[in-house]
């Protein structure tokens, strides 16, 4: 992103260019300032947004952390790429309940790792495009039909009794 600021400035041209061609601004990053993330949503207009937020990038103080998630849920229905890598990932909070009928990768990471002890049930179930789910330290519901058409399956930090054999023989 630091590059198309950068190329906004070689002239007037290039900047109304670049300004008006959407598939320039589809990325949201927590390496990113909050104003660079709400203008690249803005001038992204209806394209699919790949999403990249890790706590990391906020430090000890995570200002500005739940403004950006906040900003990018209000999007859900436009992700395609997602990354969440967070201390603990609450999905009503961060509204993952709502569909993501444009979703192709997901990563969920939480720092908690297998404290989750009830399933959660991402996006409604409604994620028709979703090929590849890695998910780390979080409890899913094997239940959601998305889980059936995946291509790529990782899991990751999960207790043992959190997930019985069936269940994974039946997401097979």
């Amino acid at each position: 992103m630091e590059a198309i600021y950068s190329a906004r400035m070689v002239s007037r041209m290039w900047r109304d260019i670049i300004d008006s061609t959407p598939s320039m601004w589809n990325v949201v990053s927590s390496d990113l300032s909050l104003h660079v993330n709400s203008t690249a949503i803005q001038r992204s207009g209806c394209s699919p947004l790949d999403v990249c937020v890790t706590e990391d990038a906020y430090g000890p103080q995570r200002s500005g952390l739940a403004e950006l998630l906040e900003l990018a849920t209000r999007e859900i229905g436009r992700w395609s790429t997602v990354t969440l890598w967070l201390a603990n990932i609450n999905v009503h909070s961060l509204h993952l309940t709502s569909p993501a009928p444009l979703l192709r990768d997901l990563t969920l990471i939480s720092e908690s790792r297998g404290s989750a002890s009830t399933p959660i049930t991402l996006f409604g179930g409604i994620a028709p495009k979703l090929e590849a789910l890695e998910v780390d330290g979080l409890l899913v519901d094997w239940t959601s039909s998305f889980i059936h058409g995946l291509r790529k399956l990782t899991i990751l930090n999960l207790a043992r009794e959190q997930m019985s054999t069936q269940q994974v023989l039946d997401v097979l």
